[in-house]
C-alpha cells in the first residue's frame, strides 16, 4: 500500500496541474486574431479597452484555465475584445474581458481562462 501512495500523489498532482498549462503550447490555441471590441450596457467606464493581435496572443500565453466556480469569483467587466483562433485545430471564437477573464469556444470545447499577470495588457489592476 505504501508503494502506491507516492504514485497516487504524483497522479493527483499532475491532474491538478493539467489546467495550469499554457493553452498556446502544443498548438492547443493558435492563430489568435482580434476581430471586434465593445462593451455591454454600463461599460462606459472601460469602453476604450482594446487589444491588438500581439497583445491577445500575450494574454492567452499568460492566462490559465479556470473552472466555472473560479470564474464566478472573479470580476467580469462589461468591456471586451473578441476574436478568432484555432483550438486543437478547430475554428474557435474567443472573448477577453477588461477584468482579465476570457472564454474560448469551439465546436465541442470551451475554455474558461483568467490572467492574473496581465495588468500591462489590460490597462489596470486585474483580480
Amino acid at each position: 500500500m505504501q508503494a502506491k501512495l507516492p504514485g497516487t500523489a504524483l497522479c493527483l498532482l499532475l491532474m491538478a496541474c493539467s489546467g495550469c498549462a499554457d493553452p498556446t503550447e502544443g498548438g492547443k490555441l493558435a492563430d489568435i486574431k482580434v476581430t471586434d471590441h465593445g462593451s455591454e450596457p454600463g461599460g462606459e467606464f472601460c469602453s476604450d479597452f482594446r487589444l491588438d493581435d500581439a497583445q491577445a496572443r500575450s494574454f492567452f500565453s499568460r492566462a490559465m484555465e479556470i473552472d466555472t466556480a473560479q470564474l464566478h469569483e472573479l470580476d467580469t467587466l462589461p468591456c471586451f475584445v473578441r476574436g478568432t483562433a484555432s483550438l486543437l485545430g478547430k475554428p474557435a471564437t474567443w472573448i477577453v474581458r477588461a477584468g482579465g477573464t476570457a472564454e474560448v469556444s469551439a465546436e465541442s470545447a470551451q475554455l474558461l481562462m483568467a490572467c492574473r499577470e496581465c495588468d500591462d495588457l489590460l490597462g489596470g489592476k486585474t483580480h
